[in-house]
């Protein structure tokens, strides 16, 4: 069995969301919000991570950034060198990319 025992979740950004002002956060920032908050909940360190999976659509179009597998080593060194790829499945992505990792795990 996988359980997922916590994560983090930005605001929405974007035209049409309270307080957005475009270019004031990039996405970068969002991705290492996302990274360090999901550690802050569970209490896990980013060296206890084997692998990671980002959720996310259409970030190419949007932020002409598409590799965004490689985006959350900025959020901590240790994530550096550890397998990482984007899931992409329009509104679904972000729940596909949480059952990718469950799959992996159970392999």
């Amino acid at each position: 069995r996988v359980y997922v025992v916590g994560g983090h979740i930005t605001p929405f950004v974007g035209k049409g969301a309270p307080g957005f002002k475009k270019g004031q956060r990039g996405l970068k920032d969002y991705i290492s919000e996302a990274v360090t908050g999901a550690f802050k909940s569970t209490g896990v360190s980013a060296s206890a991570i084997d692998r990671v999976y980002v959720g996310n659509f259409a970030g190419e179009l949007f932020n002409s950034q598409g590799h965004l597998g490689a985006a959350v080593a900025a959020a901590d060194d240790n994530l550096r060198h550890k397998p990482s790829m984007r899931v992409e499945a329009a509104c679904a992505s972000g729940g596909l990319a949480c059952s990718e990792a469950a799959r992996a795990i159970i392999a």
